[in-house]
C-alpha cells in the first residue's frame, strides 16, 4: 500500500491536491520513472490513471 498525493485539476487550474491510500501493481511501481502515467486502485476499488507529472508524493507504507 502507498500514500499518494497528486494534483487533480483541469489544465493545472481549479484543482486540488488529493491524498489517497492506494494499491499499485509491483511492475508499475518498478517502472514508475519510465512510464508517463501511473495506474492505481484506491481503497474503494476504483481504478485510476493519472499523469506522472501530477504526482506530488508517493510513499510506501509499512
Amino acid at each position: 500500500m502507498f500514500e499518494l498525493v497528486y494534483w487533480c485539476g483541469v489544465n493545472n487550474e481549479q484543482g486540488e491536491f488529493i491524498t489517497e491510500i492506494v494499491e499499485i501493481d509491483k511492475r508499475r511501481y518498478l517502472t514508475f520513472g519510465i512510464d508517463k502515467f501511473l495506474k492505481f486502485t484506491n481503497e474503494s476499488g476504483q481504478v485510476n490513471l493519472i499523469p506522472i507529472d501530477n504526482i506530488n508524493r508517493l510513499k510506501e507504507l509499512d
